[in-house]
């Protein structure tokens, strides 16, 4: 044993002794599988399929934000509008407003706000009255708001978010809405051409939660987010003929202050302060904080 024969035997111990031990012997690994396929083992499994299917809520990571996975609802007409929510990479429902609008106050910041909380209110009721459920596409988004499974795969959301928007301009103390006619619309440039005014976007997001389609609405459930963004343009001079070969267009006749900034108007405009997309229709760099804010 004091030999090479000695010294090959306590190697050998010495490696058994470092090398580690199995977890558990075969007939613990035998209890174990048979357990698995017993009652606590389909319930095991069974636990880990419904994880599978269960949709994990999205997430800021740099933030650690739980991101809601609400219907988003434009409550608008505007294809402006449409396609800067597109543009920015949001998926939307359109369910225009179509009631009057009621103007409250001749103070640009509250006539915005106030009539954009009225598109929004007026879409938030016709869709508790069941209006979204009439056909189309229209109608798979209702039956998600109402925990309907629609197709394999599709998950309800947490609710819906109803976004209202209303935008004016303002020039000389006065509100500039959308031209009733080409003279008016005549008014309107003549009296922008070589100035610098105001647009004013007003935007109201009404949330409410899933729970409250199926049992029952309160105006507690609702969660409500309101702001305006302002931007100040300046227009070049422009001639009286090419004031109207622009109204010649028919591009002024539907938007607020008689002009897009997005069409041929672009060319007289010298200078901008403020969010482009505004200016369009929708503040698209207020919006995306705002709904970055209320976890959307």
């Amino acid at each position: 044993m004091e030999g090479s024969a000695g010294r090959r035997h306590r190697a050998e111990q010495r490696v058994k002794r470092r090398s580690p031990r199995p977890n558990r012997s075969e007939a613990e690994a035998r209890e174990a599988r048979r357990v698995m396929e017993g009652s606590a083992g389909r319930r095991h499994r069974a636990e880990q399929r419904a994880k599978k299917r269960s949709p994990r809520p999205n997430r800021s990571e740099a933030e650690g934000i739980i991101i809601m996975r609400d219907l988003l609802i434009l409550a608008s007409a505007s294809p402006r509008r449409s396609d800067l929510l597109r543009q920015a990479g949001y998926s939307f429902t359109v369910l225009p407003a179509q009631g009057e609008e009621i103007k409250t106050s001749t103070v640009p910041t509250e006539l915005v706000l106030a009539l954009s909380m009225q598109k929004a209110c007026e879409v938030r009721d016709r869709i508790l009255a069941g209006e979204l459920s009439a056909g189309g596409s229209a109608a798979r988004d209702g039956a998600l708001i109402r925990g309907e499974d629609t197709a394999a795969g599709s998950a309800a959301p947490d609710g819906f978010l109803i976004l209202g928007a209303d935008t004016v301009v303002a020039a000389d103390g006065q509100i500039l809405g959308k031209p009733r006619d080409e003279e008016e619309a005549f008014a309107m440039l003549s009296m922008l051409q070589g100035q610098t005014h105001q647009v004013y976007t007003g935007v109201s997001l009404l949330r409410i939660p899933a729970k409250a389609m199926r049992n029952g609405f309160s105006e507690a459930d609702a969660a409500t987010r309101s702001f305006v963004a302002c931007t100040d343009v300046t227009f070049d001079s422009m001639t009286e003929a090419e004031i109207r070969a622009y109204i010649a267009t028919g591009e002024p006749m539907d938007k607020a202050g008689a002009y897009g900034i997005q069409g041929a108007m672009a060319a007289y405009v010298r200078e901008i302060r403020g969010e482009y997309s505004n200016v369009v229709g929708l503040p698209l760099c207020a919006l995306r904080r705002t709904l970055r804010e209320i976890g959307f």
